[in-house]
């Protein structure tokens, strides 16, 4: 799918067709003493219902045309036009940009007609005249192959939609003004925009701060780290006034330090925040019973938890 942004535009999820008519396609340029075209012809076409009747497209293929895309040569009395039902769904009126094949010597100008973009019979109209004559003196294609319109390349570019969204959450990679880069992909958890209460992936696939550090608390009175998601307690240890992000993953995981004979003389604690909890209970603080148990939880609100996976030696309880 043609998305991008231009690199000088502060515009996002442009669509480009382009199409070129005439020289390098199976008939040749506009001729209409062998392949005259008449009312109604089609010219290009990705549309099932609507099949190429007169192949004048040189590029690119019809397949890679957007899906429905037409263009017909239409006759109405003296007045001959191009018409095109985009087949894209655009959520402004696009640019176009149409140059004229002539022969040398030739000053042919284009006319436009934008109509509705929700307009399934038509969304733009083209008029071909000579310099200073009107719609309705519009020239017909060239009748020898020599002179006249023998054909004429068309582009067409503007913003779409994509998905269910405007696009916003979905721009790539791309440049501000002052030459600074970012993004609006999901580059950390819950969030499109990366926050201190969220993680990034590292290379390694490990849940890490966004220094690739893992907070260790080795006594009770440590900071708590939000910027961590990864946690490691000591023997002893109780963190305490532990408050919920949504959309945060933490893992917290009990070290040897202290544990002899196979135990702790003091099982470290996670104490939540008051009115904090955990799996829709009244659980709001975690015990850890041997070294190398591990919880992870995920944050639903600013009060609760939701428990993803616990080791054995791990249990829940209301203080």
């Amino acid at each position: 799918m043609q998305i991008f942004r231009p690199m000088n535009s502060e515009e996002s999820n442009l669509f480009k067709i382009r199409l070129s008519i005439g020289f390098g396609s199976t008939l040749g340029v506009f001729d209409t003493n062998s392949n005259t075209l008449i009312n109604g012809d089609i010219i290009a076409s990705n549309n099932s219902s609507q099949k190429v009747t007169k192949d004048y497209l040189s590029s690119p293929t019809n397949n890679l045309l957007p899906t429905n895309f037409v263009l017909k040569y239409t006759i109405d009395g003296s007045t001959c036009s191009f018409d095109i039902v985009y087949g894209k769904s655009f959520t402004q009126q696009p640019s176009i940009t149409i140059q004229p094949h002539t022969s040398l010597g030739n000053v042919i100008t284009s006319n436009i007609i934008k109509k509705s973009l929700t307009d399934t019979l038509s969304n733009l109209s083209i008029h071909f005249s000579e310099i200073g004559s009107s719609i309705t003196n519009s020239i017909p294609v060239s009748p020898d192959g020599s002179t006249g319109l023998l054909g004429f390349d068309l582009e067409i570019t503007g913003p779409i939609k994509l998905g269910i969204t405007t696009g916003n959450s979905n721009k790539g990679w791309a440049l501000t003004n002052d030459n600074k880069l970012y993004t609006y992909h999901d580059a950390s958890i819950g969030t499109s925009l990366t926050t201190t209460d969220s993680f990034v992936l590292g290379k390694n696939l490990n849940l890490v701060s966004t220094n690739g550090t893992i907070k260790t608390y080795t006594f009770s009175t440590s900071t708590l780290d939000y910027s961590t998601s990864v946690w490691l307690i000591d023997g002893g240890v109780e963190l305490t006034t532990v408050t919920p992000k949504v959309g945060m993953v933490l893992i917290i995981s009990s070290t040897n330090t202290a544990f002899i004979d196979n135990t702790y003389s003091t099982n470290p604690t996670v104490q939540l925040n008051t009115g904090c909890t955990i799996d829709y209970t009244t659980n709001n603080l975690i015990t850890f019973s041997s070294q190398s148990n591990s919880i992870i939880l995920y944050g639903i609100s600013t009060t609760a938890f939701i428990l993803l996976n616990s080791s054995t030696g791990v249990s829940l309880s209301t203080n």
